[in-house]
Order: structure tokens, then sequence, then C-alpha cells
């Protein structure tokens, strides 16, 4: 079954993989771990006493002790080495070919099919496949949140929350053919997307001053410069949007970036906002062997829609803006993104309209996976602009119609996507839709044993 189903990614991806003899189908039926091997099974390879081998033929290493049999046999996700009797394994960016190491010899790392309504927090490592709480070894490396697998297939929807990103290591195959979700909802913003301090990226706003509540929000920065707040009726020009954000690779692993927020503060001191929409996430998945986006499989990691508000008191605020697309980070062998239901995004959200009500419809919609931006707020006051795609700019906020009106919030760019294959040629096939600017690349590279 392995077999096949590289047979069938090797077609989508133009790669070029070691063949495996009939005598290995067997042994390939299942991934083999870098552990020990039973000279006496059945998938034993066969080999010289006291020597070492890297077949290329096969793609394997072994090990062999003085009576024939193998001590130590290891599959070769990148074939043989061309300089040393060694294996070339994957390595992974962002630090992660330990906690792959551990996928492929932890016998506490097993695999997972996700199906119904599923969810993993990045902060607690709890993770519930469907309805049930399960154990998936995790750890946390240098801020992001590693769960690893031996293989991972999802089937339903698997959402994702908490602060920290995601990454997801297997040693064996990723199939995604359901909702991988990683985005930011409205104001809630998706795992690792940037969410504090002060950066170039978040949409401009009147955050250091009660003044300027007229004008709408910037959106967030991403793959290029946020758009502009609407002005006001008064001309005061929108606030602006933030700036792009210089991350190509994925290095580090980092979401996307607030919309601008507009508010004012009441004789009575209670503050009323129109908050900016939070970032996309931010998510890397590492297979040894390969991953397989297909079926219905998406994922989505795009910016969440500004809000608006309008005080009780009757003060109307600009919109808020929207956030930008998160980043998604997938490195195999072999990548496969195929079928016309498939979709990658890393849309920017929508702008809010100026607050005139409380109506959601006002609020700007989540960059989501279909194929139209994420629209802006609509209403009677200034409408929000739209949210940033793979092809299009975020548009500007509505201004303002006359004097003392508010403008709308500014549309959220897009975010990044980076494809690492072995041959660095992953594109999508069959009418795949990758909603997002991204980059392809050969993945790194490691001598195994070390």
């Amino acid at each position: 079954m392995w077999l096949s189903t590289v047979s069938t990614l090797l077609a989508a991806c133009r790669i070029d993989l070691p063949e495996y003899s009939a005598d290995d189908a067997l042994a390939d039926a299942e991934p083999v771990d870098s552990t020990l091997v039973d000279a006496t099974a059945p998938d034993a390879m066969a080999c010289t006493p006291d020597t070492t081998d890297c077949d290329d033929s096969v793609g394997r290493y072994v090990e062999c002790g003085s009576d024939g049999s193998p001590i130590l046999e290891i599959r070769c996700a990148l074939g043989c080495s061309p300089d040393v009797e060694k294996c070339l394994d994957i390595d992974p960016s962002n630090d992660l070919a330990p906690y792959l190491d551990q996928a492929r010899t932890d016998p506490a790392v097993g695999s997972v099919a996700f199906s119904g309504d599923s969810t993993l927090n990045t902060n607690s490592g709890v993770v519930f496949n469907g309805p049930t709480q399960i154990d998936v070894p995790s750890a946390n490396a240098g801020g992001i949140r590693v769960f690893m697998f031996k293989t991972l297939s999802l089937v339903g929807t698997l959402k994702v929350t908490g602060s920290l990103p995601l990454a997801i290591v297997a040693d064996g195959e990723i199939s995604v053919s359901g909702l991988l979700d990683v985005s930011a909802d409205g104001v809630t913003a998706g795992p690792g997307a940037i969410n504090s301090g002060s950066q170039a990226c978040f949409g401009g706003s009147n955050m250091a001053s009660a003044l300027g509540y007229e004008q709408g929000g910037g959106g967030g920065g991403g793959f290029e410069v946020g758009a502009v707040g609407g002005q006001s009726g008064d001309l005061d020009s929108g606030w602006p949007g933030g700036a792009p954000v210089a991350n190509t690779t994925g290095v580090p692993l980092e979401g996307g970036c607030r919309g601008g927020r507009v508010f004012t503060t009441t004789l009575r001191g209670n503050m009323h906002a129109s908050q900016g929409g939070r970032g996309g996430g931010a998510i890397q998945l590492v297979s040894s062997t390969a991953i397989e986006i297909t079926g219905n499989g998406k994922i989505d990691a795009s910016g969440g829609g500004g809000a608006s508000t309008s005080p009780a008191n009757g003060i109307l605020l600009g919109g808020g803006g929207g956030g930008s697309g998160g980043m998604i980070l997938l490195e195999a062998p072999v990548i496969a993104i195929d079928g016309p239901a498939v979709a990658i995004s890393t849309k920017g959200g929508g702008g809010a309209a100026a607050g005139n009500g409380s109506s959601v419809a006002m609020n700007g919609a989540d960059g989501g996976t279909d194929g139209s931006p994420a629209a802006g707020g609509g209403g009677t006051l200034a409408h929000g602009g739209l949210g940033g795609t793979e092809e299009s700019a975020p548009i500007p906020g509505g201004a303002g119609s006359g004097a003392g009106t508010r403008g709308g919030g500014g549309g959220g760019s897009a975010g990044r996507a980076r494809f690492n294959s072995g041959d660095g040629g992953a594109n999508p096939q069959n009418g795949a839709a990758v909603l997002s600017p991204y980059t392809n690349g050969v993945v790194g590279s490691r001598l195994q044993p070390p």
C-alpha cells in the first residue's frame, strides 16, 4: 500500500526516488524504523558479514553482524549519500530533526486517523480525536509545539487553538483529505500569530490616543503591506496598513499580524473599540516519506475579519482593519497537492464597516478557503476593504461620505506558504488551489546514522 501511494505521488510531483525490488514490498508495507532489526524476520535485508552498506537500488542502509544478519537497518528518506555509506535523511527547518527521530524510534509515538470534529491545543498539548481525548507525544521546541506521529491521516476537521505555532512531524505519511484549521476567527488569533508588543506589521490604529476614532484601522501586513483604513468624512487620512513581513521560508515559524483598532473613551472612563481582525496561524508539516493533500483536503491559515462597534452613547467609530494571513510550511521527500476540491489558504481578512450598530454583517469576513477575497463589512456607512489573496492586494477601507462620518477598516494582506520537497518541485495538480503567495525549495538533508 505504501508503494502504491508513493508511486501516485511520484507521478504528481515528478521526483525520482530509489525503486524497490519485489522482495522489499513486504518490508515497505509499513515504514521501517531506525531501530534494531530481528535477523530472523522475513523482512530482514540480507547482507555480507561485518560490512556496512547503503544500497541505492533499494534506498536502504544496513549494518551487518558477523553472522550475516542485519544489526541496524534504515529506510533512506532521500536515498543514499554519494560520498559515504550512509543514508540521506530529511533535515527539517526550525531545528525539528530530533523530534522526527523521536517519531521514528519512540514506542509511545503511534499512528492517528482523525475523523469527525477534532481539536488540538498548542499551549496545553491536549488532543481530541472527535469526542475522545487521546495521548499524542509533544514537546515545546523553542516556542513551537511539536506533535509526533508514526503516520497521520485527517478525514474530518481538526481545529487548532492556542498561542504557539504548530508543527506536526511523522515518520510515515501525512494525509489530509479534511480540514486542518489554524486560521484566525475574527478577533481571535490563529496559533502562532504575531499578536503582542509593538510590531511594524500591525495595522495602524489610534492606540496611543483616543483621538482619531473617525478613521478606519489599517489592515495587517504580511506578504505585502496591509491596506490603509478609510478616511473620515472630514478628510482625516485613514490609519496606515501594517508593513510587509520578510519571511519567505517559514523560518522562524510565525503567523500573521493583527489589523488596526480604533477606540474612544467616554467621560465615565469606559473604552469602546472596533477591534482589528487577528492574524492567521502558523503550521509546519514534516514527513520522512510523503505529504498528501487530496480529496476535500484543506489547510486554512487565513486572517480574521475586523470588527465594527458603536458605543451606546451614539459615538460612531471607524471600522477595524482585517488581520493578515499566516504561514504554511510543508516538508517531505514527496508533496502532493492534488484535486479540484483541495485548497491551501493564507488569505487576509476583510476590514470592518464604520460603526453604526452591532450587526454581524458589519464585521469583515475571515479569509477562509474559497476562491474569493474576504469581504469587507457592509452597512449604511463606509464599507470595509477586501482582504488580500494570492492574486490581489488588500483593498483600502471606504471613506466617510460627509462631515462627521467615519471610514471603514482596510483589508489584511495575504500570508505565505512554502513547500520543501526532494526535488523542489511541489506544485498544485488537477485544479488544486493554493490561495497564498508561495515558494518552492529543496528539503534539507542530513546523514543517517550521524
